[in-house]
């Protein structure tokens, strides 16, 4: 009677044991997010995941468009001027900075956005697609840089920020 109680438990346990490994394993592939190391002034674009329905709609379609479009235009000019450029199509990723990690979530209802970081300042998120004009614009705001313009390679005549913000303020550019 013992002997067989012992290899009932025994089969409970490597039962158990298995459920778990499966678990742990699927819940780790499911929580893997995209993680950005900030060591300079970084715009990570966010552009949350699409469903089929999404695909389908002509709409999204071209939104995904004008935010891939924009991209590829202020690549160049962001990386003259010495800020990263990172694009990213989860539903969430982790940024570290500073020695801390933060996780962002893209909103439910904001299909798109950008999230501006650099070491020693607060972030800064903009929703919504923008121009590359307007991500260039904010950048310099943010950032206070001089963004170069990929058409002459000099830097941007735009207007110089009226402040520089200190390095525990958020810069909220609308």
């Amino acid at each position: 009677m013992r002997l067989a109680r012992a290899w009932i438990e025994l089969a409970a346990i490597v039962v158990l044991g298995v459920t778990l490994a499966v678990a742990v394993g699927a819940r780790a592939g499911a929580t893997q997010r995209e993680v950005f190391t900030i060591q300079r002034p970084t715009i990570v674009a966010f552009f949350g995941p699409l469903t089929d329905e999404d695909r389908d709609d002509p709409d999204t379609s071209d939104l995904l468009d004008d935010f891939r479009d924009c991209a590829s235009k202020v690549r160049g000019p962001l990386k003259k001027a010495g800020v990263d450029f990172h694009e990213s199509y989860a539903e969430s990723f982790v940024i570290r900075v500073d020695g801390k990690s933060v996780y962002f979530h893209v909103p439910k209802d904001d299909e798109a956005g950008y999230y501006f970081i650099a070491p020693g300042k607060k972030p800064h998120i903009e929703h919504g697609v923008m121009t590359d004009e307007d991500i260039l614009s904010v950048a310099h705001k943010y950032f206070g840089i001089k963004v170069p313009d990929e058409s002459n390679d000099t830097a941007r005549d735009l207007p110089a920020p009226t402040r520089r913000p200190s390095s525990n303020s958020v810069v909220a550019v609308r």
